[in-house]
């Protein structure tokens, strides 16, 4: 259960996000459980629970607990059939459950590609931490973004398709946009393609243009030929302009 709920929580198709007081956002998936145990079924993926395969049709233990004696089972190593090597860690994982949260792992480990022999998969471009994040997300739908992390989950997750983590990210990002991090916010909306974000930050740079302006970096001069700032701004007067002729 998420800890320390603000007001503001929103759900979304049994998706709940909750800013706590540090200023995080929680994300926790209500149906994640009986979301990925339907998947593992449409797989009709093996899982023996306490030592005993199940006898049902679907093949899979129908007691509803199946994904935290798999997440269990990723804690030791046991009953594991792949690795995923981030940096220099190792992700002892499953193949189904992976697949069940990410198109990205679906095809990669279960389609055509050399991967889906491989006992380990090499992820480049993911940072270990993230990735276990996300791993942790999978197995238990959860996950807590904070200005740290949001960077580096807003890249991993649009990289391993975990649309979910994106779009939570990209609350969070819209909850915490300030005049001092709208560029920064700017150049990652429209570097992975986060259309509904970027639209946002150049609506929220045309209404704080001049707080942009004295943020300590602009002032001191460091990102004023920053071609970043440049575009954010001409976006900003392009908004002026569109309702400008609203007005008309």
């Amino acid at each position: 259960m998420i800890p320390d709920a603000m007001a503001g929580n929103v759900r979304s198709h049994g998706i709940l996000h909750v800013f706590n007081s540090a200023g995080e956002l929680l994300l926790e998936d209500k149906e994640h459980s009986s979301k990925v145990s339907s998947a593992l079924k449409e797989e009709n993926a093996h899982v023996c629970l306490n030592g005993k395969r199940c006898v049902c049709k679907a093949k899979l233990c129908c007691h509803g607990n199946e994904l935290d004696v798999l997440n269990e089972w990723r804690t030791t190593g046991e009953v594991c059939d792949v690795i995923l090597c981030a940096g220099e860690e190792e992700f002892p994982c499953h193949r189904a459950v992976l697949a069940a949260n990410s198109l990205y792992f679906r095809l990669l480990l279960l389609g055509d590609f050399r991967e889906r022999l491989e006992e380990k998969v090499r992820l480049e471009d993911v940072a270990p931490g993230t990735l276990s994040l996300l791993l942790d997300y999978s197995y238990t739908g959860r996950i807590r973004i904070t200005t740290e992390n949001v960077g580096d989950l807003v890249h991993a997750s649009t990289l391993l398709q975990f649309p979910d983590v994106t779009d939570a990210c990209c609350r969070y990002l819209t909850h915490t946009l300030r005049p001092d991090n709208c560029v920064q916010v700017m150049k990652l909306a429209e570097d992975y393609f986060l259309t509904e974000l970027s639209e946002h930050v150049k609506k929220f740079a045309f209404e704080n243009l001049p707080a942009i302006f004295v943020t300590s970096d602009f002032a001191q001069g460091s990102l004023r030929d920053d071609q970043n700032v440049l575009k954010l701004l001409k976006q900003a007067m392009s908004v002026a302009r569109d309702r400008c002729s609203c007005l008309q």
